[in-house]
């Protein structure tokens, strides 16, 4: 009887399905830690975009989490401003228990591959975050993406690629690359230039048309490629954040205006030096409304898309009062509109 027993058990478990596995989590190729601070731990990454090897830097809280993830994508064509820099945005940000990842893209900081501007950039953000988002200190149900100046573009077209983030945050990102070389470069020859400027202009200049391959005279479908699609973009259904700097000497803000515009559905506002609400549209962003009250000290987030433009506020992101609004209500967009922890 036994052993009829036996039988009859091997036969019911041999019918019963395994456990199902754990889901595959995305690993670094590599992971060093490079400053570790009591509270938070800096360490520099790598990882495959496509057949690329790209380098990166994580700063997270030391406990486990999982803690909610911002994907930083930087400014400028020169690889990461803050690594291993305990100061530095992302170790900063990690301090408020943000896990913070940055990549430092194609062509830059020893990572393979050529800048190639706003194009495989965003393969490397959305690679970066597709591995960040299978690391166990991450909340997988709580990302955004922010990025600054090229980082910006680089945010708005992975957007427009339907990035995996619950929230995205465009500061001060070129929208139509054409024209704004064209104007850089314009701005570059003037007489009324000032050295500093006249010299950062001919920089950007020099360093997209080598990138495109030309001007865009020569070349206008490549840099159409490069800009943002306000139709793909409006098909986001998921919160989606504008800053520009009202003074900005870059990128004018009439870039993130039209591209409001076109995307449509923008709540705009902007905003004066203490904060308060001007009810005047900045100079060419008349296309957009802009009669909000006047006095309030805050911006009530209950729209899931805004543009705010600060008054005063450079590219290069000065400090003064505007600028510490602009970052405070950052935060606030993304606190206010990830999912709840």
């Amino acid at each position: 009887m036994w052993c009829c027993l036996l039988v009859a058990g091997l036969a019911v478990a041999g019918c019963q399905s395994p456990p199902p596995k754990p889901p595959d989590r995305p690993q670094w190729l590599s992971a060093e830690t490079t400053v570790d601070l009591r509270d938070v731990v800096m360490e520099r990454v790598t990882y495959k975009s496509g057949d690329l090897t790209i380098l990166g830097q994580v700063c997270r809280p030391a406990d486990p989490g999982p803690h909610p993830v911002l994907i930083f994508n930087h400014g400028g064509f020169g690889g990461l401003p803050d690594w291993e820099n305990p100061n530095g945005f992302c170790a900063k940000t990690a301090e408020m228990g943000w896990a913070v990842a940055e990549s430092s893209y194609r062509g830059e900081d020893g990572s393979e591959g050529d800048v190639e501007v706003c194009a495989g950039e965003v393969d490397d953000t959305l690679a970066m975050l597709r591995t960040m988002r299978g690391q166990t200190y991450a909340d997988p149900d709580r990302i955004a993406m922010f990025g600054v100046s090229h980082g910006g573009c680089v945010t708005s077209r992975a957007v427009e690629r339907g990035a995996d983030v619950d929230v995205a945050v465009d500061v001060a990102g070129p929208a139509d690359w054409g024209p704004l070389i064209k104007t850089v470069d314009r701005a570059a020859k003037l007489p009324s230039t000032s050295p500093t400027l006249k010299q950062i202009y001919r920089s950007t200049v020099d360093r997209v048309e080598d990138a495109i391959g030309g001007t865009p005279d020569q070349f206008p479908e490549r840099y159409a490629e490069r800009s943002p699609d306000p139709k793909k973009i409006a098909r986001w259904d998921k919160p989606f954040l504008i800053l520009h700097g009202g003074a900005d000497t870059i990128v004018p803000v009439q870039q993130s205006c039209v591209l409001a515009n076109k995307v449509g559905d923008f709540r705009a506002q902007r905003i004066d030096t203490q904060g308060g609400v001007v009810p005047q549209a900045p100079a060419g962003c008349g296309q957009l409304d802009w009669d909000d009250p006047p006095g309030s000290s805050t911006v009530d987030f209950d729209a899931d898309r805004y543009l705010l433009v600060y008054d005063q506020v450079d590219h290069f992101l000065v400090d003064n009062n505007g600028l510490t609004q602009m970052t405070k209500d950052l935060f606030r967009f993304l606190e206010a509109k990830l999912p709840a922890g």
